[in-house]
């Protein structure tokens, strides 16, 4: 692709057209694992506390600066399986 654009002087387009990619898969930048320093933070406190859930896990993580989406909070707080075990009724 470089040596179609650089030396045969062609347009990204045509060059891309030549090889038979779309343009936006020649320009795509990968991003990083931006969750994996917020998977092993969930977990450590998850660990500490266990009868904690996602919604108070989450303003944890937000007290502490990582500030994220509840929604982003509890996908991985499900990924991880972390779900709180729920206490059983005693019939008495």
């Amino acid at each position: 692709m470089a040596y179609a654009v650089a030396c045969l002087g062609r347009s990204i387009r045509k060059a891309c057209e030549l090889v038979g990619l779309s343009r936006p898969v020649y320009h795509y930048v990968p991003r990083s694992d931006s969750d994996a320093v917020l998977r092993e933070r969930l977990r450590q406190l998850a660990q500490e506390r266990r009868r904690f859930g996602s919604p108070r896990l989450h303003l944890m993580l937000r007290r502490e600066g990582l500030v994220m989406n509840h929604k982003r909070t509890e996908r991985i707080y499900r990924e991880e399986g972390l779900a709180l075990r729920r206490k059983r009724r005693r019939k008495g």
